[in-house]
């Protein structure tokens, strides 16, 4: 057992290596860079568009805990760790055989940070694409979008999956540029022909495969203003009205939900680097 599992490294890495897009909260932007991804030859969004599958990680890493903890020839720290990284080659071998093609680089993507500290157990050989949006643009779209719940809460859910990415980027520093990058959502809208490349070399693409007229002709997906004939928030493609621009948004916000951001998660957007002080 002990041979064969000190081979995993070589075993679970694959010769498609996926990409996990992850947000700090819904509205942040992970479907606009998935589209840009699915521009590029032999990559694919599966049909679970969402996939969450960091989300309860903390059971398969007990799961592998506990196991070991009934087996007479106990393993090491570094087996146990290669035994989690099988189960996330399983549940990647799983998705693909549900995509059109076997070989297909995965695009995997999920709004919601849960389970990142375990990014690297499960999925070794992975790339992560952290991407991050104006806390307030953010809030400002989910409060249009699901109006279910009031603009504080959305604030909280902003503050909570901000302080999680911050957690892990301070973490994980050492690996920045090899398994893991950060990309804010503004940099794709504003400069994309030069924030795209720089996300094609991490992910080890030439960027001649990308195909920059269909990029400038990309429609709207899931737009919390522009929805076509639709009133309701849906994810199907509308064209993109010229001139559009999901940008400062929050600068129409009153003075006291302004107040509000600043009390909830003013300090994350400083972090963040979108505010250098609550002057604004």
């Amino acid at each position: 057992m002990r041979a064969e599992l000190d081979a995993s490294s070589k075993l679970a890495a694959s010769s498609y290596p996926p990409a996990f897009i992850v947000g700090a909260m819904n509205r942040s932007g992970t479907n606009f860079l998935a589209d840009i991804i699915q521009l590029l030859p032999g990559w694919e969004l599966p049909a679970l568009t969402e996939d969450y599958l960091l989300e309860h990680s903390d059971l398969l890493v007990e799961y592998v805990n506990r196991s070991d903890n009934r087996w007479k020839t106990r393993i090491s720290a570094e087996q146990r760790s290669a035994a989690v990284s099988y189960l996330g080659r399983g549940l990647l071998e799983f998705i693909r055989q549900h995509c059109e093609s076997k070989h297909t680089r995965l695009i995997m993507k999920t709004p919601r940070p849960w389970g990142i500290e375990n990014f690297d157990l499960l999925f070794p050989s992975a790339k992560l694409i952290i991407i991050v949006r104006d806390g307030r643009d953010t809030v400002e779209s989910a409060s249009r979008s699901f109006t279910y719940a009031p603009p504080r809460h959305w604030m909280r859910q902003w503050r909570n999956g901000a302080k999680t990415l911050l957690e892990f980027m301070a973490t994980h520093r050492g690996a920045a540029g090899k398994n893991w990058t950060f990309v804010r959502y503004e940099d794709l809208v504003e400069h994309p022909r030069r924030c795209i490349p720089q996300i094609l070399a991490f992910l080890g693409v030439d960027d001649g495969e990308f195909d920059w007229t269909k990029f400038d002709m990309l429609p709207l997906r899931g737009s919390s203003t522009h929805r076509g004939s639709k009133r309701a928030l849906h994810w199907e493609q509308v064209p993109k009205p010229a001139g559009f621009r999901p940008i400062d948004k929050w600068r129409a916000w009153s003075w006291w939900r302004k107040a509000q951001f600043k009390w909830i998660a003013g300090r994350e957007l400083i972090d963040f680097g979108y505010a250098t002080d609550y002057g604004w």
